[in-house]
Parts: structure tokens; C-alpha cells; sequence
């Protein structure tokens, strides 16, 4: 890890939260959909930097209905 990442953990300025396993190294197309929905679960409100028109992330947060979604840049 970056020391400077580890730095904000240390201080409690940074979470890391993640659904996948120690083995779990490479971000894939798969990995990615699965982080995503697991961060969608957990939060309240959810801010979106961008999403693609039509793309895998555009889609899953059309479907919500409960939560407060903020989109950056459309």
C-alpha cells in the first residue's frame, strides 16, 4: 500500500471497504459491476463522478428508487 495511503488510514481519514477476498487482485469488468453494487448497497446517498450513457454503472443506479443519487457530469 502507499505510504500515504496508509498515512489517512492510520489518522482514520481514509476507509477502504471492499467486497473481495486478499486473492482478489486485478479489477475486471466483473469486479468492477460487484464493487459497484456493493458500495450502492451500503450507502445512503451515492454521487456518481460519471457514468456513460447506457453503460453497466448508468444502468444499476437507474433502478434505484430509495436512495439519493447526485450525478457529477452527465
Amino acid at each position: 500500500m502507499q505510504p500515504e495511503l496508509k498515512a489517512a488510514i492510520d489518522v482514520g481519514r481514509l476507509l477502504l471497504i471492499t467486497p473481495f477476498e486478499n486473492n482478489v487482485k486485478r479489477v475486471t469488468a466483473e469486479t468492477a459491476e460487484q464493487g459497484n453494487r456493493f458500495i450502492i448497497e451500503i450507502s445512503d446517498d451515492i454521487v456518481i463522478g460519471y457514468a456513460s450513457k447506457g453503460g453497466t454503472l448508468d444502468s444499476m443506479i437507474t433502478d434505484i428508487k430509495n436512495k439519493k443519487i447526485v450525478r457529477i457530469k452527465e
